[in-house]
């Protein structure tokens, strides 16, 4: 049975003398509990004792549903400590804690109603309530320590101090109250009543009236095979009526409910029948029956319970312990009274079963009872007259409750705890004298006002001034400062100056006398490891401080602190040192910021010395080289702008190597920071190539000169020029290294033998020669020098690789080798530098002397040989070096062969000994056994003849043989001719979930706390490409490690959870619970499919996996939810073996701790239902199963499964049988599985990708090909539908084009517009000068939009924004094919113009299909709710995906939704057919079906028509026609006469024409959608329905890109097909994410029909979140396709106008844009003109210094908080309530984790309960915020030790863009201000004043205009100033509100005393990671918004 959320007692019974035996105590105890158990009816469990190691006796039992259990124990207990008082201590706990407190909270001291300081302080002693004080002085009475005591510790006090440790008077009586007559009296919880039963069980009942409870219990909780057992009876049948007899019983009255409660009835089956209802024994009969069948179940499901001997000696002792207490009184051992006497002590003593191992009913006391009740049963025994004789059943009326008698109830229970609701508010001096810790102080209980007599309510001002000052400290004026003048308010804050400063250093002592230490705020490297002992325990929990203990906290758990995203309790993790950033201190008071002030560092107030390359040198050798290269004085000179301000400003020609080097050190910081790196160098270009010469021969100097380590930042420098070819500066001076001259460093007959193979490169060889022929010897030398330089630079790398031998490897000779490979990877990994350099590296054998090199083979060359597997695979990657084409297999296969063949020819005509290899089969010889056995006895010399053969090495008369090493030309040999693996082989064999050995694996999944300096043996996502299956599997690589780190935390964190225990008997217990993960109850595999064709591996393999789901109803819920294709993870532990629970050391490793021993990953298939049938999904709902158990058919890896099997049949454990856990992830993260699917399916596929966008997806080829002016397809006419709103803005849109129109007629020039663009064409004899006047032009074409029918209709939502000129563009590109790329700055319409394409699109191109792809929900429903009100007929929209219920729209568009539309519209349109039929009295059911209604309409009214058509060209002919012709001719006037009349209006002929042809399309329309809707009459499953839908019908379809990737197969396979796509969010989705959906369509005769790729973002924000650093850093997995593509030079359009800020607002981040500008409404509405009410400015930058000597602090890794910066953004936003500000209209943002939860906790604190105040419209981080935007924009920067992650500008863009009307940014201004990439931001912010400048007289909405100065402002100087404003400025508006009472602030904490938030468990590094979501973590459901007016329409 489970346990886990059932309500407990628990106690511990503590002898006082430590000699005393725990048997002989246990004897004591149930001699004195006996009388008081022998008749008690428990509810679930009877009351236990088991002595504990001999040290205490130990109870648990479960109550269940009745409390009074738990009350009885109590009583029990006490009565016990009161018989034995010097014997014993007790202690009891429920599963909320110290009950007894609870109970008694309301009389406790304040220490006590804190629970972390209550724990281990409660006991029982002599009868009575004992609590321990608390310790706080050397003097104290009480030797105990302030922390939590131990048990034993606390039992000698009690007995040594009892007199001090007594409780009050108040609390015993509490107690004693609640207790009442326990434990001698309980009959008052009995309900007397009649039961109606055989003789058997009247009998069972007599002798053993506890047997009621378990048959109750099974009643209650009866699965399908108990009710089997029921419908039978065979066990307790009815019988004669005669036999039955009526007993009556006290039963506890929740046993009665539950049995009044239950709902059965007798089956068919079975003898029992019921009378009727109205029947006066119905009532017991049915009670009767109900008891029957509880106990039918009973004897059904009894198991044989496995008891002690009779021999156990520990019993028998236990037995002489109750003989010497004269506990059998003198009854002879043997006769029948002893034995009833001892099997009862047998009974007691056998309660030490654990309880969750049997059933209730089967425990030791039931199962005698029971056993024994049957067994002394005889029918023959008469009734004994107490059975015959009944007293009257009582009334059960007590089961209805009507509210009067709840109230009556609940003030009986809690009249004694209610309070006076009068004024409260008393003397608060002891405020400040509370014990405080980082919680806060210990709240004193303000009430808000006083009740006047007549119920009305009002406020003492004076009162809350009073209480408030004593509250601060100070003096507060009872004046209303807000009616106050400036000077005057100026002269107050002067005159409280003095008073502040003493409220402060109270403050500040006051803290030094409280529980806040210094280690609280400890910021030391032991802190950041995670040592926990070394920090302050900060509680996550928020509740209260009174609220845990008392009635109305109970129903929260303590046991389980508060989580963001759970209810469940934290789980931490090991914890490294964080990362050694120098702090803001270190750097102030470095000498290197000296220096920096007197020679380069801006915002110096001094003159700059001269320039002195001394001063390089100084720097470089004893900050730089002396530190040993420190990573912290590095990052000091980089962030001080030593380079752009010294280093490259000063260089020179003659520039030293220190110059040279610091540059370098410089760069490489840049790139490892992730920020701009060569834009400096532009400045002073014309140096580069000096300074690239300088760094090449650099490279290849002596080491003498330049150490390793040096050269090794030489080598990251080199590679980071190789991978930024797309900087024009780089490229130039790279591309010289790599092309074809660099073969000149070829052996010669290897440059003649490759140019003979390739004639194009021969002619391109000679033409090189003869260019150098003409050239000087200094030039000649330069290219001697390139072109040699790869070839000096491998042998470099090769004699360092041979200096490290056996002996000690140099440290920085290994570094320096596993760099160089990354550049040969780097340099393999792109085709531009690859086509040439791939030979030099097979010419210089750099693989084979790898090989076989010392470093490969040693343990610290382990990641040296993972960068040499990977420099193999793309040595050999299937690709032409001349073409750059992919090779396919069989041209791979072809090149391996002509390899072979043409060695064993040659070797068959030179050398006679390898005869046999020379006739050998190509597949017999082509593996590296084989060439090794065949090539391993040749000699040196006839390998060298076979290389030389081969051209791989020179002439042999030119060299000596001795300089060759043997095994390396054996080595050189097999490497060239062995058989490459198939590497998408071994991706179709590799398992797609992570194990245990991958998982857990730092060289493959690295931790978060990598910092970019080393490197990887990962991929990495460059520029460029080598083909697509090496996009692909790059991309695959990087997805699955990305995915595999995710699920490392999760795997850690659920297993911390559940808090696995293995004790003696080595069974897994565990002691916690997960919400995402349950213990498995049972495992098992049901199939395994026999393997494909030519596979091993199993075709499928299933299984079945049961969990119970005892849990809370939303958790069991998200349980029940699994859908199909869900990933979940199996997963077995198997702690070591401890006879108690060991809590994890987190700062050991995890592993071990938890005996984690193996991960396996499965697939959801489905829940099964009753009949083990997976339940199908589906739009019907799923059906309720009974119980908690839950049983999954899931899918497991069957390569893994293979795996596992073969290493099984090795001897090895069976993993399948072993899995103990069963964990499942968030829905949002767990979409990997899916994406490799569809990763690997397309590598095993022909991926067909549009020609036009190949090479531009590589990254190759001309960058603009794809663009619409380049396209040969351009579209030159198109329909513009509502994009314009008139021609003068057509005219405006296109400023270079004149626009021409035909017809000049103003009334006709009105939009729809159709467009018809003429280019200029390129004329020979044009000249300059009028090729400058001549402008392309345009021609345009209004046009009237065909109607279809008379019927009044709402004409659907036109647009209505004035698109930009550029606006336009992009619409105009969108329209066309190719690829259009729109940038979109915050706030310029991103959105507008995406629906606008969207639209254009399908008007000008009906028979199209157009897919919608985004990277978030929240943006795809703003795009398609956006759409839905256009003109696009809603049967053509259709929304995939699981985010469609957050639509704001009735309607629903998901497939199902539409499938319900389709058919509803069909009955519609049939009904319009039904009513055409008989208009036209037309017999028979025509409007049965759509094909009925098809032959109707071709044989009826297709007829008419034409028949009509010809009658009127008939009338027409004529030369006289009359007006009514038409009218008299049309066949349909009948049906439309609900159609305004007169249909024809009978004035021109050409009018009532048109009106006929509208009336024409309308029945037209209506055939042709029953003719569309045809298919879903014959296709009758819903599945079937929506494919079609999805396939045929649906023209606009919207889907988010994890869908896509989730559902590529399943798409595919269908048949879908698009033709247009179009990607919101682009920069904000990964490389895959964005290429797949791409391909969700079959290719159709070898090519993809797409025929325009429309991609809208912005790469100037942030891109795709990346959790792990170093694939986000060394990786580059977080580049965007998107900004790949920009920075390739794919042309772009960049939206040039913002229409969401002011234009002051706008400045802080439109320098990042190129041009962006304002729109007009921006500049003149009112609402951007106005100030900001009650601030002096619009936006400002705050200076928020130290307080209490604290700026950031981190309580672990990358939880930064600043609590300085949180209370004033919190006092900030209160003063905007106060004033009038909406709170919807404000939102705060940060750019931490840590600091929003921080700042939530200060708002909760000090806002959420205030009405008057509330809580901000959202408060998150500025990642989380990207996309969103509000009116205001409170935004706190936390840093104060080094900027972080705000440096990467993309972060600031987002964060100063999030406001409209006022942004106020928190910071520590010395910081920002000198970050090199923020400063165009801060250079603007730095020019206002840096403190808070606020207008208190002004409120929101002011009339002042935002360009006038406020008059006098009040400045604020720092935090508790402004704390301390805000309290005034409340005052006084309390004051001012005499006839209300707002809620006081005067219960809130001083500043800076909050419950501070601890991290829960693993701290997300990135700020866009974190566990909750915003709207959930809130607590609050979402504010709806005000709708804010269109980014870029005026009004």
């Amino acid at each position: 049975m489970e346990r886990v959320s059932m309500s407990f007692v628990e106690y511990k019974i503590f002898p006082t003398q430590p000699s005393q035996d725990c048997l002989t105590l246990m004897a004591e105890c149930l001699k004195v509990c006996q009388p008081f158990l022998h008749k008690y009816i428990w509810h679930m469990e009877p009351f236990r004792l088991k002595p504990v190691q001999e040290e205490h006796l130990y109870g648990k039992v479960y109550v269940g549903d009745n409390v009074e259990d738990e009350w009885f124990i109590i009583s029990l207990l006490k009565y016990l400590s009161y018989q034995l008082p010097d014997s014993i201590v007790i202690r009891v706990l429920d599963e909320d804690g110290e009950i007894l407190l609870i109970e008694a909270a309301d009389h406790l001291p304040s220490w006590a109603q804190e629970p972390d300081l209550a724990e281990k302080r409660v006991y029982l002693y002599q009868g009575q309530v004992h609590l321990i004080p608390i310790s706080d002085r050397p003097s104290s009475l009480t030797p105990l320590p302030s922390g939590v005591p131990r048990e034993g510790d606390a039992v000698k006090t009690i007995v040594a101090f009892s007199h001090i440790t007594r409780a009050s008077p108040e609390v015993q009586e509490c107690i004693d109250r609640r207790l009442g007559s326990y434990p001698r009296d309980w009959s008052s919880e009995l309900h007397y009543c009649h039961l109606v039963v055989p003789k058997v069980i009247a009998h069972v009942l007599r002798e053993s009236p506890q047997l009621i409870s378990p048959a109750i219990q099974k009643l209650h909780d009866l699965d399908p095979q108990d009710s089997r057992m029921i419908q039978k009876m065979e066990r307790f049948p009815q019988g004669p009526e005669k036999d039955l007899v009526t007993v009556g019983m006290g039963i506890p009255r929740c046993l009665y409910a539950m049995l009044s409660g239950s709902k059965i009835f007798p089956y068919k089956k079975s003898d029992w029948t019921l009378p009727g209802a109205e029947d006066a024994q119905f009532k017991a009969k049915y009670h009767g029956f109900k008891v029957a069948a509880g106990l039918e179940v009973m004897t059904s499901t009894q198991r044989n319970i496995s008891h002690r001997s009779a021999n156990d000696p520990a019993f028998d002792k236990f037995l002489k312990a109750l003989n010497s207490l004269d506990y059998f009184q003198g009854l002879l051992p043997g006769s029948k009274e002893y034995e009833q006497f001892k099997g009862k002590a047998r009974d007691f003593y056998r309660q030490d079963h654990p309880c969750d191992e049997i059933e209730l009913e089967n425990t030791p006391l039931y199962s005698t009872l029971f056993t024994h009740a049957l067994a002394t049963f005889d029918p023959s025994t008469p009734m004994k007259p107490e059975d015959v004789a009944l007293k009257p059943a009582d009334s059960d009326n007590w089961l209805d409750i009507n509210p009067n008698v709840l109230d009556d109830l609940l003030a009986q229970r809690f009249l004694s705890k209610s309070r006076n609701d009068g004024t409260n508010i008393s003397d608060l001096e002891h405020f400040l004298q509370e014990s405080s810790d980082m919680k806060g102080v210990e709240g004193s209980r303000l009430t808000q006002g006083t009740k006047t007599n007549e119920g009305g309510i009002s406020f003492d001002s004076n009162l809350f001034e009073s209480a408030l000052d004593k509250v601060l400290g100070m003096n507060l004026d009872s004046t209303d400062h807000s009616d106050s003048d400036d000077s005057e308010s100026e002269r107050e804050h002067d005159a409280n100056e003095d008073d502040m400063r003493a409220y402060f250093e109270a403050l500040e002592d006051q803290l030094k006398e409280s529980n806040v230490t210094s280690d609280d705020l400890d910021l030391s490297q032991s802190a950041m490891r995670g040592d926990f002992r070394k920090r302050a325990h900060l509680p996550h929990n928020r509740e209260g401080r009174i609220a845990p203990y008392s009635r109305d906290g109970r129903p929260g758990d303590r046991r389980r602190p508060h989580n963001q995203n759970s209810d469940e309790p934290s789980a931490s993790t090991k914890f490294k040192s964080r990362g050694s950033a120098p702090t803001l201190d270190q750097i102030q008071a470095d000498r290197l910021t000296d220096l920096a002030n007197s020679y380069w560092a801006p915002h110096t107030l001094k003159k700059h010395k001269d320039f002195d390359p001394q001063v390089i040198r100084d720097v470089y050798s004893n900050d730089l080289r002396g530190t040993d290269f420190s990573i912290k004085r590095i990052m000091m000179l980089e962030f001080s702008q030593y380079f752009e301000n010294y280093l490259w400003p000063n260089f020179s020609l003659d520039a030293s190597n220190e110059h040279v080097l610091s540059v370098i050190l410089m760069i490489n910081e840049k790139f490892r920071e992730r920020v701009p790196a060569w834009n400096s160098f532009q400045l002073k270009s014309e140096h580069f190539t000096c300074f690239f010469e300088k760094v090449l021969k650099l490279s290849l100097e002596d080491k003498s000169d330049v150490t390793l380590q040096e050269q090794k930042f030489v080598l990251v420098f080199l590679d980071h020029c190789f991978t930024s070819m797309e900087i024009d500066l780089i490229r130039v001076q790279v591309q010289k290294l790599v092309s074809l001259p660099m073969w000149a460093s070829l052996l010669e007959r290897r440059r003649e033998f490759e140019l003979k193979r390739i004639p194009k490169w021969r002619k391109y060889w000679k033409a090189l020669q003869k260019k150098d022929a003409k050239e000087s010897e200094e030039a000649k030398a330069k290219n001697e020098f390139d072109r040699h330089f790869l070839r000096k630079l491998i042998q470099r790398f090769l004699s360092t690789l041979d200096s490290i031998q056996e002996k000690d490897a140099n440290p920085w000779a290994v570094e320096y080798c596993e760099h160089f490979l990354v550049l040969l990877i780097d340099l393999e990994a792109l085709l531009p530098t690859r086509r040439f350099f791939d030979t030099l590296l097979d010419d210089s054998q750099v693989l084979a002397k790898c090989s076989l090199s010392s470093l490969a083979k040693r343990e610290e060359g382990r990641l040296f040989a993972q960068l040499l597997n990977e420099l193999k695979f793309y040595a050999r990657f299937e690709i032409s070096n001349e073409t750059g084409d992919q090779l396919t297999e069989k041209q791979n296969l072809q090149l391996h062969y002509d390899k072979i063949t043409s060695l064993q020819k040659a070797i068959f005509s030179r050398y006679p000994e390898m005869r046999k290899f020379a006739l050998a089969t190509v597949a017999s010889i082509d593996d590296r056994e084989s060439l090794t056995r065949h090539f391993g006895p040749l000699s040196k010399e006839t390998l060298y003849k076979i290389a030389e053969f081969l051209c791989l090495v020179p002439e042999l008369g030119t060299v000596d043989l001795k300089d060759f090493d043997e095994a390396v030309l054996r080595e050189a040999l097999i490497l060239r001719h062995e058989r490459k693996d198939s590497q998408l082989q071994a991706l179709n064999e590799l398992p797609l979930y992570p194990t245990e050995e991958v998982i857990w694996d730092e060289n493959i999944v690295p931790g978060e706390f990598y910092n970019g300096e080393g490197v990887l043996a990962l991929p990495k996502l460059n520029l460029q490409f080598l083909t697509l299956q090496d996009y692909l599997l790059r991309n695959f690589k990087l997805f699955q490690l990305e995915s595999t780190y995710e699920i490392r935390g999760d795997v850690e964190d659920a297993v911390t959870r559940l808090k696995p225990w293995r004790p003696e008997d080595a069974t897994v217990i565990f002691n916690g619970w997960a919400r995402m993960a349950q213990p498995i109850v049972s495992f098992s595999i049901v199939e395994v499919a026999k393997p494909n064709i030519g596979e091993k591996q199993p075709s499928r393999v299933r299984a079945d996996v049961s969990v119970n789901l005892s849990v809370k109803d939303n958790i069991k819920a998200e349980w029940e939810n699994l859908r199909r294709h869900d990933v979940c993870f199996l997963v077995t532990v198997r702690p070591k073996i401890s006879p108690h629970p060991v809590p994890l050391d987190f700062t050991d490793d995890f592993i071990p701790q938890v005996g984690l021993m193996y991960v396996r990953g499965c697939e959801v298939e489905g829940m099964l239902d009753e009949n083990g049938r997976v339940i199908e999904e589906g739009p019907e709902p799923r059906p309720n199963l009974p119980g908690e158990s839950r049983t999954y058919r899931i899918l497991l890896d069957c390569n893994q499964y293979h795996q596992d099997m073969e290493k099984t049949s090795n001897g090895s454990e069976d993993v399948y049988e072993s899995f103990n856990i069963l964990m499942r992830r968030k829905p949002k993260e767990n979409n990997f599985k899916a994406v490799l699917e569809t990763i690997r399916e397309l590598m095993n596929t022909s991926c067909v990708v549009p020609d036009f966008l190949h090479d531009i997806i590589l990254g190759y080829g001309d960058p603009g090909a794809a663009h619409y002016r380049q396209m040969e397809n351009q579209i030159k006419s198109l329909n513009f539908n509502d994009t314009f709103l008139s021609f003068d803005h057509l005219r405006q849109s296109f400023p270079n084009y004149d626009v021409t129109v035909d017809d000049n007629d103003k009334d006709r020039l009105v939009p729809p517009f159709k467009l018809e663009f003429k280019e200029m064409a390129t004329n020979p004899g044009t000249t300059s000068e009028t090729a400058s006047e001549a402008k392309p032009s345009i021609k345009v074409t209004p046009f009237q939009p065909q109607t279809n029918g008379p019927f009044i209709v709402v004409h659907p939502k036109k647009n209505s924004v004035p698109f930009t000129p550029t606006q336009v563009e992009a619409i105009r590109a969108g329209m066309n094919p190719g690829l259009t790329m729109v940038v979109g700055p915050p706030g310029t319409g991103k959105t507008d113009v995406a629906v606008q394409i969207i639209s254009n699109i399908y008007h000008n191109f009906p028979d199209q299909r157009t897919l919608i792809v985004t990277h978030s929900n929240q943006a795809l429903n703003q795009l398609f709710e956006k759409i839905m009100s256009l003109d696009v007929d809603e049967r053509h929209l259709l929304r995939l995906g699981h985010g469609e219920e957050a639509l704001e729209t009735e309607k629903d568009f998901s497939r199902y939704g539409r499938v319900n539309y389709v058919l509803a519209k069909r009955l519609e349109l049939l009904d319009e057919v039904s009513r055409l039929q008989k208009s036209l009295d037309v017999r028979g059911d025509v409007a049965y079906t759509c094909e009925t209604s098809g032959y109707f309409f071709l044989y009826e009214i297709l007829s008419r028509w034409e028949k009509y058509e010809t009658a009127l060209k008939t009338v027409s002919a004529q030369e006289t026609q009359k007006l009514d012709t038409v009218a008299q001719l049309f066949p349909f006037s009948k049906f439309f006469d609900k159609a305004p009349q007169p249909l024809f209006k009978k004035k021109s002929l050409d009018e009532d024409r048109l009106i006929a042809e509208s009336c024409w399309r309308y029945i037209q329309d209506i055939f042709t959608q029953l003719e569309e809707f045809r298919a879903f009459e014959l296709l009758r499953s819903g599945l079937d329905r929506t494919r079609y839908l999805v396939v045929k019908e649906a023209k606009i379809v919207a889907m988010t890109c994890t869908h896509a990737a989730l559902k590529r197969k399943e798409l595919a396979s269908m048949g879908f097909k698009f033709d247009n796509i179009l990607m919101e969010e682009a920069a904000q989705i990964l490389e895959i994410e964005t290429f797949i959906p791409l391909l969700l369509q079959n290719p159709e005769d070898g090519y993809n029909r797409l025929k325009r790729w429309i991609m809208i973002g912005d790469h100037h924000q942030l891109p795709p979140v990346i959790k792990n650093m170093a694939f986000q850093k060394f990786s580059n997995m977080e580049q965007s396709m998107f900004t790949r593509l920009v920075r390739l030079g794919v042309p772009t359009v960049d939206l040039d106008a913002q229409g969401r800020a002011r234009p002051s607002i706008a400045s802080l981040y439109n320098w990042r844009y190129k041009n962006l500008g304002n729109l007009s409404h921006v500049l003149n509405q009112d609402e951007f003109m106005a100030a900001n009410g009650g601030f002096s400015f619009d936006y400002q930058l705050i200076n928020v210094p130290d307080f209490n000597g604290v700026g950031e602090s981190q309580p672990s890794p990358f939880f930064y908080q600043n609590l300085a910066e949180a209370e004033f953004v919190v006092a900030t936003f209160m003063y905007m309530r106060l004033i009038g500000y909406p709170a919807e209209k404000i939102s705060i943002l940060t750019t931490y984790n840590g600091q929003k939860h921080l700042i939530r906790d200060v708002v909760n604190a000090r806002c959420s309960n205030n009405p008057m105040v509330g809580t901000p419209h959202k408060i998150t981080t500025v990642d989380k915020f990207q996309g969103q935007q509000n009116d205001y924009i409170l935004l706190s920067l936390v840093r104060t030790y080094n900027v972080g992650h705000l440096r990467d500008v993309r972060r600031l863009v987002v964060a100063m863009s999030r406001a409209r009307y006022g942004l106020y940014v928190f910071a520590r201004v010395n910081l920002f201000k000198n970050c090199f990439e923020l400063q165009p931001a801060f250079n603007i912010l730095t020019k206002r004043p840096l403190q808070l400048h606020l207008c208190p007289n002004e409120v929101y909405r002011t009339k002042r205009q935002a360009n006038v100065t406020a008059p006098n402002p009040l400045v604020i100087s720092d935090m508790p100033a402004m704390c301390k404003f805000v309290y005034d400025f409340y005052a006084g508006k309390v004051a001012a509100l005499q006839s209300i009472q707002p809620p006081s602030l005067g219960e809130q904490d001083k500043p800076g005393e909050i419950a501070i938030t601890k991290p829960d468990g693993k701290t997300a590094q990135h700020p866009a990671d974190d566990r909750d979501s915003d709207d959930e973590a809130e607590g609050r459901p979402n504010v709806v918004m005000k709708e804010i007016v269109n980014e870029v329409s005026a009004e």
